[in-house]
């Protein structure tokens, strides 16, 4: 059967029309859905970027402030191993003399008797008359009857534990009111 279209040829350029409008505004709302959708998602994942940005400035200026405390008690520390290394210096020369001086008075003592640090009594004709103390060093001017006074005076000393390095430095022989005697200058080096 054959259908003739009676209707003016406007009528069915209308309905097309109608039928494109109502296909494009579909695709629009559809368009303007998915966009609507891909917004939302990703408008959920900036805002937790931004939540967790904030976060993480937040976190960071906490850091930054232990940070600073923590340069504050490493520059304390300093200052206190300064202060601490200074008093252990200032207490090895208070006590460091004292030491020396009983080991030189262990060596000999005021009547002329060297002793060792291992008992031995030996009668000795020497004596002090200038004891140095410059640094770790030791220097010692004195009068002795003879050269081998001199030497064990040098042995006694090197006799001990805490003065190591005994060397004569200077040794002549001087007369004084027809007193012949020996005029030393030691140098050791010391363990305070």
């Amino acid at each position: 059967m054959i259908r003739i279209n009676l209707l003016p040829v406007e009528i069915g350029r209308e309905k097309n029309i109608i039928q494109l409008i109502v296909l494009i505004s579909i695709v629009v709302v559809a368009i303007l859905g998915g966009m609507y959708y891909y917004y939302n998602k990703n408008g959920n994942l900036i805002e937790e970027k931004k939540a967790e940005k904030i976060k993480k400035e937040k976190e960071l200026a906490s850091l930054q402030q232990v940070k600073k405390e923590l340069e504050k008690q490493k520059s304390v520390e300093k200052r206190l191993k300064r202060k601490y290394a200074q008093i252990d210096k200032l207490n090895k020369k208070r006590v460091g003399p004292v030491k020396l001086l009983q080991v030189v008075a262990k060596s000999f003592d005021g009547s002329g008797i060297l002793r060792s640090p291992e008992g031995q009594i030996r009668s000795i004709s020497a004596w002090l008359q200038l004891l140095e103390n410059p640094g770790n060093m030791l220097n010692l001017n004195g009068l002795a009857l003879d050269y081998s006074e001199v030497a064990n005076l040098m042995s006694s000393l090197k006799s001990h534990n805490e003065i190591r390095d005994v060397k004569l430095v200077t040794s002549q022989k001087k007369v004084d009111k027809g007193n012949e005697f020996i005029s030393f200058r030691l140098e050791c080096e010391t363990r305070f």
